[in-house]
């Protein structure tokens, strides 16, 4: 995931306190898109101040490899709060 810290940012201050501690938001979306292959990820009302499903949207795009610059990787890049 890229633009990481953005989104810890924009995410953790809609989360319910009782919540912050249990909850990665960055494992969670991570692992939530890679499995859906969804560019949203979506903190369900339960867990929000708001009382409202809060959206947070993604984009794919490539990037070098850590391992290996010459092969690109496909990952997620946060590009802001949903509507």
């Amino acid at each position: 995931m890229r633009n990481k810290a953005k989104f810890i940012e924009d995410a953790y201050p809609v989360v319910k306190p009782e919540f912050t501690e249990a909850l990665n938001v960055v494992e969670d979306a991570a692992h939530v898109m890679n499995q859906t292959g969804e560019t949203t990820y979506t903190i369900p009302s339960q867990f929000t101040l708001s009382d409202k499903d809060e959206s947070f949207k993604f984009e794919k795009q490539l990037r070098p490899s850590t391992e290996d610059l010459s092969h690109q990787v496909e990952d997620y890049f946060y590009i802001g709060r949903g509507e």
